[in-house]
C-alpha cells in the first residue's frame, strides 16, 4: 500500500497534512482552521498511520463536500457497526504512565509545527514566508493566548484536548456527545481525580512548548532540554488493569448478542475449567505456556465429566477418571469445545488493547482433525465480491470501498482472484517468490514451495497448479514484470507477517474478514472467511468432474499409499487439461477491470 501523499513525519511521529483548498477556505467549516491542516496520528507505525491518515481523510473530504454542496462521500456499511461495537468496549485505565505520554505527545503537536514552519522559512522556498505566517496567525497565536490561564491553571484552556484524548483513546466509559455544543455539558470523567491530573500534566506540556518557542524566536533555535525530556517518553504505555478471565467473558458475552445459548455455555465452561486447572486470575498475566498447561491436563479430562461426576471440578474429574481408567476427551473435543471458545475471548480482548497478544492463537492439539466444516462461496456472493469498487475502481489506495478511477494493484486485489482459481492456502499465496509465477514457458503455473523463509503445512503441499486464463487475462504478468523491473522478489512484498502471527493474522485478511464479508453475505453459521476460496475451488473441481487424483495434487492433499507417489509426479500437462475446465459459469466477472 503506498503511502498517502497526506502523511507526514516528523520527530519519529506520523501526522495527517492536507492543504484547505482556496475556494472553501471562506467557508463556515474551515474559517477557523488554518490553510494547511495538520494533525498528529498518535503513532510511530507506518502501517498504524496509513490507517489513521485515511480516517481523517475520509473526514476531510465529508466536510469538503458539505462546503461545496456536494454528496457526502458514502459511509462503509462496517462503519457504523464499529461504531456502535466502540460505544460498548470496556474503558481503558487512566494510569499515571498515560498520561505522561499523552502530555508529551501533545508537547510535540505543538511545537512541530511551529519549529517546522521557522526553519523552513530559513531556506529560499517561494512559499516559505507563507507557510510560517500561517504558523503564526493559528497555531503560535492559538498557544500564547492561552499562557495566562496556564499559569493560572486554569483546567478550561485544556478541557477540550483532555477530553479528545480520552475519546480517541478509549478511556471513556460513555462517548462525549456529538454535538459540540451540548460537550459544553460536563462529562462525567470530569468529577475523576484522574482527569483533573491528565489536565495538570497537558497544562504543563502547553507551558514547556511557551518556553521553547520563545527560545526558538530570541536565539534561533528550539530547547534541546525540553525536546528531548518529551520525546525520551517514546513508547506508549500499555493498558494495565487487573482484569479477571471471569470478568472478561462475561462482557464479551454482554457486547455479543447475537452468539447462541451452546456458545455461551462453552464459554462459561472454559472459565470454570481454566479456573480449576490453576490459569492465572488477571487476564493480563495469562501467556501461552499457561494456556498450553490447561490443553495438556484437558487431554486426561474423561468425557462427559460434568455428567458422569456431578459437582465435582474438571481437576477432581481427571483425578478420579485417571482411578476409573476412563475414557478422555478426543483432540477435536478439547480444540472445539473448549479452546476455540478460550481463543474467541482472549481475540475480543485483544482488540480492546487489554492485552499485547492471543494467547491461545496458534497452539496445535495433537491428532485434531480437520473434519472439512469450511464453507464456500456461493456464486451470488462472488458476483457481490466482484462488484465491489476494490476490484472495480475505488477512490484510492487508502479507500478501496468507496467507488472512484483508481485502481488497487496490490495482493488486496490479486490474492482473492488466485485464492479463487488455484484453491491454494492463505499462507501459500501470501508467500509466493516471483520466480514462483511462471510466466514464459509454455504451460503457465505456479511453483508452491518451503522456499527461503516460508513454510507449507505438509509435505504434500510442495506442487505445481496450473494458472488458469482469467488471472492472466486480468493483468497477472503485467503486475509481475512490474515488480521485477522495481527489483521486488515477493509477488506480494506489501502483505507481511504480524510479529509472532501468521500471514492470515495480517491487517489485509482482517480488513477482509470484517469489512469485505459482511458486504457479501449475511451468513454467519458457517461464517464464509478467505480460506473459502480454497473450498470454493474443491466445489468446483467436483462440479466439471475432475478426478480425485488431480483434485488431490492441485489442492496439496495427501493421496493413500503407492498412490501418493504417482500423484507427484503427474505430468503438468495432464493437470493442466482438467483444470481448463474449471470456468464458474454463474459467478459474474464482467465488471472486474483488468490491472494489465
Amino acid at each position: 500500500m503506498a503511502e498517502s501523499s497526506y502523511l507526514k513525519k516528523k520527530r519519529d511521529r506520523y501526522y495527517y497534512q492536507r492543504r484547505v483548498p482556496k475556494d472553501v477556505r471562506g467557508h463556515d467549516l474551515f474559517l477557523k482552521l488554518p490553510e494547511v491542516i495538520e494533525i498528529s496520528l498518535h503513532t510511530s507505525d507506518p502501517a498504524e498511520a496509513r490507517l489513521r491518515a485515511a480516517e481523517q481523510n475520509l473526514a476531510f473530504e465529508r466536510r469538503l463536500a458539505d462546503a461545496r454542496g456536494h454528496p457526502k462521500p458514502p459511509v462503509n456499511s462496517a462503519s457504523n457497526t464499529t461504531t456502535s461495537q466502540k460505544q460498548n468496549r470496556l474503558p481503558l485505565p487512566i494510569t499515571p504512565d498515560w498520561i505522561e505520554w499523552v502530555a508529551s505527545e501533545h508537547y510535540l503537536f505543538l511545537t512541530a509545527p511551529i519549529t517546522s514552519a521557522y526553519e523552513y522559512a530559513g531556506f529560499d522556498h517561494e512559499d516559505s514566508d507563507e507557510r510560517l505566517l500561517d504558523t503564526e496567525s493559528f497555531e503560535l497565536a492559538s498557544l500564547m493566548s492561552k499562557e495566562d490561564d496556564l499559569k493560572k491553571r486554569k483546567v478550561r484552556a485544556v478541557r477540550k484536548v483532555a477530553l479528545s484524548h480520552l475519546q480517541s483513546e478509549k478511556r471513556l466509559s460513555s462517548p462525549l456527545e456529538r454535538d459540540k455544543l451540548s460537550r459544553v455539558k460536563p462529562h462525567p470523567i470530569e468529577q475523576e481525580q484522574e482527569y483533573r491530573d491528565l489536565c495538570q500534566a497537558l497544562m504543563d506540556a502547553e507551558l514547556d512548548a511557551i518556553q521553547s518557542v520563545r527560545k526558538l524566536y530570541s536565539e534561533g533555535k528550539a530547547s534541546k532540554e525540553l525536546d528531548q525530556h518529551h520525546l525520551n517518553v517514546t513508547k506508549k504505555p500499555t493498558a494495565s488493569k487487573l482484569i479477571t478471565l471471569s470478568e472478561l467473558a462475561q462482557h464479551y458475552l454482554a457486547t455479543s448478542p447475537d452468539v447462541t445459548e451452546e456458545w455461551q455455555r462453552r464459554v462459561n465452561r472454559i472459565v470454570e475449567v481454566c479456573t480449576s486447572l490453576g490459569m492465572p486470575t488477571d487476564v493480563s498475566k495469562i501467556k501461552k505456556t499457561h494456556v498450553r498447561d490447561v490443553i495438556d491436563q484437558l487431554q486426561h479430562a474423561p468425557r462427559n465429566w460434568s455428567q458422569k461426576y456431578p459437582g465435582k471440578t474438571i481437576a477432581e474429574a481427571i483425578e478420579l477418571g485417571k482411578m476409573e481408567s476412563a475414557a478422555t476427551l478426543s483432540p477435536n473435543t478439547i480444540r472445539d469445545g473448549y479452546i476455540a471458545a478460550l481463543k474467541t475471548v482472549f481475540s475480543f480482548a485483544e482488540e480492546r488493547e487489554l492485552i499485547e497478544s492471543n494467547p491461545a492463537q496458534n497452539l496445535k492439539i495433537d491428532k485434531a482433525r480437520n473434519d472439512g466444516r469450511g464453507t464456500g462461496f456461493d456464486p451470488n456472493e462472488l458476483s457481490k465480491l466482484f462488484r465491489l469498487p476494490l476490484f472495480c475502481g475505488c477512490q484510492d489506495d487508502e479507500t478501496p470501498l468507496i467507488p472512484g478511477n483508481h485502481l488497487i494493484r496490490d495482493h488486496r486485489f490479486w490474492a482473492p482472484l488466485i485464492g479463487l482459481f488455484t484453491g491454494a492456502r492463505t499462507t501459500e499465496i501470501a508467500q509466493l517468490k516471483l520466480d514462483e509465477v511462471v510466466l514464459d514457458d509454455g504451460l503457465q503455473h505456479f511453483i508452491i514451495q518451503a522456499s527461503e523463509g516460508g513454510s507449507l503445512k505438509t509435505s504434500a503441499a510442495t506442487r505445481r497448479i496450473p494458472m488458469h486464463a482469467k488471472l492472466v487475462e486480468l493483468g497477472l504478468k503485467s503486475y509481475v514484470t512490474e515488480l521485477k523491473q522495481v527489483g521486488e522478489h515477493r509477488l506480494f512484498p506489501l502483505w507481511q507477517k504480524p510479529k509472532g502471527k501468521g500471514y492470515p493474522d495480517a491487517s489485509s485478511q482482517r480488513f477482509f474478514r470484517r469489512s469485505i464479508i459482511p458486504l457479501i453475505t449475511t451468513r454467519t453459521k458457517p461464517r464464509p472467511n478467505f480460506h473459502s476460496f480454497r473450498n470454493t475451488m474443491k466445489d468446483e473441481m467436483v462440479r466439471v468432474g475432475m478426478p480425485p487424483a488431480h483434485q488431490d495434487v492441485i489442492l496439496g492433499h495427501e493421496s493413500p499409499g503407492m498412490t501418493r507417489i504417482y500423484h507427484k509426479s503427474r505430468n503438468l500437462a495432464d493437470l493442466a487439461e482438467s483444470f481448463s475446465r474449471i470456468e464458474y459459469p454463474h459467478v459474474d466477472f464482467s465488471e472486474i477491470v483488468a490491472r494489465g
